[in-house]
């Protein structure tokens, strides 16, 4: 593999044991992420052109035994790799895939595996059973339905042979019926938002969602925030107070309630009052989300930029901060942009509308002078 510098017109190679099979580049630039044959991901400093990590994935994406395979599912590690690797909207994630019936989700940082998914349970698809059915198998090993009439089992052996090679695929008449068809993950992708990601797989497109309601994760909690303490403290009108606890509390209905509480007038007071990535992050989500289905669009976008005209160049200049609101800042935009192309329609149309009754009525009226 080549990394080519345009500007600079220089290329630098760098080396792999094995064929790459994907590559994908960090979203800041700085660092690129690749799949080779062997089932590893691979991970490089652009600056420097050194490799400042591998995460050995062959175990992780191991499982499931194809038809044509020798060996059980559990031996089978050299002929599963990823085809397919894209980095998160902070750089922290990795997600992977290829020809296993996983896809597996990796913290660059320390190098684990955080999460795999099976991307199908059909028993119809070549890949998804750890043991082959005995009473279609051969003496041999081999599975009836890969056989043909007119070889032999020796000849059959031969051919299912060279088909398991690592990185080996025998050329298929596009005129052949294919009886069954492999598990596997075409592309993988994540969201620019960060929450969710999809994956293009034998069955269709799967999208794979985070929902975060159901999840009770609060920090630095104190005994005195509760529920009850946080609607007294907004009743007495202490509204930078009760928004801050609740967001230690970290219950969506419970920030939306303290967020609708103040007034337009008290929104700038208040948000001028917020110190702190998590604080900035947790509300930024919530005004992102309720902005997508909430009625109160103006003063949704009053927070949002009071918000940003406060705290805007706090994030720009902090390396981390930004980071890790990157997606959040762009899962609000995505609503923005959305409210503004269903206003941009509306206003067209009524504009077109009133041009068309105008004509309409000077028309009207040339008719009666006439």
């Amino acid at each position: 593999m080549k990394n080519s510098r345009v500007a600079q017109s220089f290329i630098e190679p760098l080396a792999h044991p094995t064929d790459v099979l994907a590559v994908a580049f960090r979203p800041d630039g700085k660092q690129l992420a690749s799949t080779t044959l062997n089932g590893a991901v691979n991970i490089w400093d652009v600056e420097d052109g050194e490799q400042v990590g591998t995460i050995d994935g062959k175990r992780d994406i191991a499982g499931g035994r194809k038809e044509g395979d020798h060996i059980t599912a559990a031996n089978n590690q050299l002929s599963k790799h990823f085809t397919s690797v894209c980095y998160s909207a902070d750089g922290a994630l990795l997600l992977a895939g290829g020809r296993s019936k996983f896809v597996c989700i990796y913290a660059v940082e320390p190098q684990i595996l955080l999460k795999k998914f099976q991307i199908s349970h059909n028993l119809s698809l070549d890949g998804i059973l750890e043991k082959l059915n005995s009473k279609n198998v051969t003496e041999s090993g081999l599975s009836k339905n890969e056989l043909d009439a007119h070889l032999d089992d020796s000849e059959a052996s031969g051919r299912s042979a060279g088909d398991s090679l690592v990185g080996a695929k025998r050329a298929v008449d596009p005129g052949s019926r294919r009886k069954n068809m492999e598990v596997l993950s075409k592309a993988v992708l994540f969201s620019p938002t960060g929450r969710a990601w999809a994956a293009a797989t034998t069955e269709g497109l799967l999208i794979y969602g985070l929902d975060e309601s159901l999840a009770f994760d609060p920090f630095e909690l104190d005994e005195d925030i509760t529920p009850e303490t946080i609607t007294r403290t907004l009743a007495r009108r202490e509204y930078a107070r009760a928004l801050v606890m609740a967001l230690h509390l970290n219950e969506e209905p419970l920030i939306a309630r303290c967020v609708e509480g103040i007034p337009i007038a008290s929104i700038p007071l208040v948000a001028q009052t917020l110190r702190g990535e998590m604080y900035l992050q947790r509300l930024l989500q919530l005004l992102a989300k309720r902005m997508e289905r909430s009625p109160h669009l103006e003063f949704y976008l009053q927070w949002s930029l009071a918000v940003l005209n406060t705290h805007g160049q706090t994030l720009r200049d902090d390396p981390s901060s930004s980071t890790t609101c990157l997606p959040t800042l762009r899962s609000l935009q995505k609503s923005i942009a959305r409210h503004l192309q269903d206003l941009a329609k509306i206003c067209d149309d009524n504009q077109f509308t009133l041009s068309y009754l105008k004509n309409l009525s000077k028309m009207q009226q040339m008719q009666k002078t006439q």
